[in-house]
This record gives C-alpha cells, structure tokens and sequence, in this order.
C-alpha cells in the first residue's frame, strides 16, 4: 500500500491568524498544521485534498519569491500525480503470459 501522506513547507507573505490555523484543523485529508516565521507546515493525504484547495480555503498568499512560486508549482504537479495513481489498480501480477 503505498502512502499518499505528504508535507509541504511555503513562505507566506502575511501572517496566518490563529482562528484560521483552527478552522483548518478540521478541513478534510488535512493532518497537521503549523505556522511559524512567516512559513505554513502542512501534512495532508492527497487522495483527499490538495495544496491549492487548503491555499484557496485558508485565504493565504504565498511569498512572490521564484523559489517559492516553484516549490509551489511542483507540489501542485506531485499532487494531481499522486491522485491520480492513488486510483491505479495494478493489471500485471508478474507472471508469465499464457500462449
């Protein structure tokens, strides 16, 4: 069983007030979330939700610098990977074909 628990690190440009670290504390697929210098830690599943849907819900923007803007475009790319192979069943059992 493969895991499709993953852990994302972004700069923020505002602060994130406490009552919205609550509130998303029992957003679906999120697991854990932590604010601390300007940086947003989060653990979520990706067969539940995905970065842009708790950045859309939390109502946050990200710091405008290219290394965060691409570490946030690479995790967006990780995720839909990793939700779509999360509904993969395997067609192979490695045997050997039958003539």
């Amino acid at each position: 069983m493969a895991n499709f628990l993953v852990k994302r690190s972004l700069k923020l440009n505002t602060p994130l007030q406490q009552e919205m670290v609550q509130q998303l504390q029992d957003f679906p697929g999120l697991h854990s979330i932590e604010f601390s210098n300007n940086t947003l830690h989060l653990s979520y599943d990706v067969r539940e939700t995905q970065l842009k849907t708790i950045l859309n819900a939390a109502d946050v923007t990200i710091k405008p610098s290219r290394w965060n803007k691409l570490k946030q475009r690479y995790y967006q790319f990780t995720d839909a990977n990793l939700a779509q192979a999360s509904g993969h069943t395997p067609s192979c059992c490695n045997k050997v074909p039958r003539a």
